[in-house]
């Protein structure tokens, strides 16, 4: 993996934002984060992200909303749906509409990384 790519991370909880983004910069990703589906949109509005870590419930816009945006706005970005509620339609749409692939909550750092690898070009 290179180490360079630009990863957007969303969550509403901030504790879970603040571990991902330590846990991804210091594996030598740079990291850009959003704490809803809003902002998650303009972040990627304002940074060509190489992939999206989102989780699935949020307030305002769902992840599965946020998915079907964010494909739009980055068609090439692997999305990644982190979630602690794992129900098979959540997971059955978000896979349809582009989520390359979903993470059970909690996870670890070396989760994620694991995927970011397969996921991620060269």
């Amino acid at each position: 993996m290179s180490g360079r790519a630009t990863i957007l991370v969303v969550d509403d909880e901030p504790d879970i934002v603040e571990f991902v983004e330590l846990g991804l910069s210091v594996a030598g990703f740079d990291v850009v984060t959003a704490g809803d589906g809003l902002a998650a949109i303009e972040r990627v509005r304002e940074h060509k992200v190489d992939a999206i870590v989102s989780d699935l419930k949020m307030p305002g816009m769902d992840g599965v909303e946020v998915i079907e945006v964010l494909r739009r706005l980055a068609p090439r970005a692997p999305i990644i749906l982190a979630t602690g509620y794992l129900s098979a339609d959540a997971i059955s749409r978000s896979l349809a509409l582009g989520a390359s692939e979903y993470l059970g909550k909690p996870y670890t750092i070396n989760d994620l990384l694991a995927i970011l690898e397969r996921v991620l070009p060269g």
